[in-house]
């Protein structure tokens, strides 16, 4: 078997067609999205925004489910119609090999792809501790603060569906739609216009931290962007990141869960830093998962 290699994809497109392309549907579905959003909360009698500023702790289920709906919607608008809409239009019945989602993902680049982000968590909490003594101005100090507030009052599970729901809103559609948006059309084509899987990997990964207007947690959000990038130039099936990123996701939301089910004794947004000899030996993992990944792809692209 040849290897493969994004190229083989028939791509008639010039990447910065691409990438417009997609700009602009991501601004177009963006405002429909915000449309539907604002005539929703105005149908249930209240505004979006006010349920926003009052959501606390002890806000209903009702309240949260709101604001739950509206993050739905938000992001199937923002990255998982744009991304399919463009692959539909420009690819027709290629549109799914064009997003490397044609074929399912091998067991083993899965188990491994899932391993190789959790083994990362420790090396993920180390730079966030790193980036948190970056200073910051007071707009941005209190941007954070704002959005800190706001997860830990949407991940608050009155009843055992809110879990459900939280895994869905936090954990599955975002692992989907921005792994379509950011690895599988901007990384992809990036790479094709710069030749350079690594440059293409970070640039990718600066740009999917950026978007997320977090600051205190920047760079290890970067740093798993780029994890989640070498996974995907690894193995060439988006299903593998995709995996990974949803087990990121989905394990924090479930110990936010089980802390407040008082099952576990650490709330994991809690932990300031870890030692120096756990970040070190999550570094050495993560590097020897990766290697092992590369090789196994490696040897199944030349048999």
């Amino acid at each position: 078997m040849r290897p493969f290699s994004f190229s083989d994809e028939e791509n008639i497109f010039p990447s910065f067609t691409v990438l417009t392309f997609l700009l602009l549907l991501v601004m177009i579905f963006s405002i429909i999205g915000a449309g539907i959003i604002y005539g929703l909360n105005e149908w249930m009698g209240s505004s979006f925004e006010s349920i926003l500023e009052g959501l606390h702790t002890e806000s209903s289920a009702g309240d949260r489910n709101r604001i739950r709906l509206s993050i739905i919607i938000n992001h199937l608008f923002t990255f998982v119609f744009p991304a399919l809409v463009l692959a539909i239009f420009l690819f027709r019945k290629k549109w799914s090999r064009a997003l490397s989602i044609h074929q399912p993902p091998l067991l083993p680049n899965m188990l491994l792809g899932t391993f190789f982000i959790l083994a990362a968590l420790p090396l993920a909490q180390f730079t966030f501790w790193l980036n948190k003594q970056i200073p910051l101005p007071q707009w941005a100090t209190s941007m954070e603060n704002a959005t800190n507030d706001l997860v830990n009052n949407l991940l608050v599970s009155e009843y055992p569906y809110e879990l459900a729901l939280n895994l869905l809103v936090v954990a599955i559609i975002p692992a989907i739609g921005e792994e379509l948006v950011f690895r599988g059309i901007l990384q992809k084509n990036l790479h094709r216009v710069i030749k350079n899987p690594h440059v293409a990997v970070w640039l990718t990964a600066i740009i999917f931290s950026t978007i997320h207007l977090q600051f205190e947690g920047f760079i290890p959000r970067m740093v798993l962007g780029a994890l989640l990038g070498y996974l995907f130039f690894w193995t060439k099936n988006l299903w593998v990141p995709i995996i990974a990123h949803f087990a990121n996701n989905g394990l924090q939301v479930y110990a936010k869960y089980l802390y407040e089910q008082k099952q576990i004794e650490y709330d994991l947004d809690q932990i300031e830093q870890v030692p120096w000899s756990i970040s070190f030996f999550s570094f050495i993992f993560v590097m020897a998962l990766g290697y092992a990944i590369y090789q196994h792809n490696k040897r199944i692209n030349n048999t």
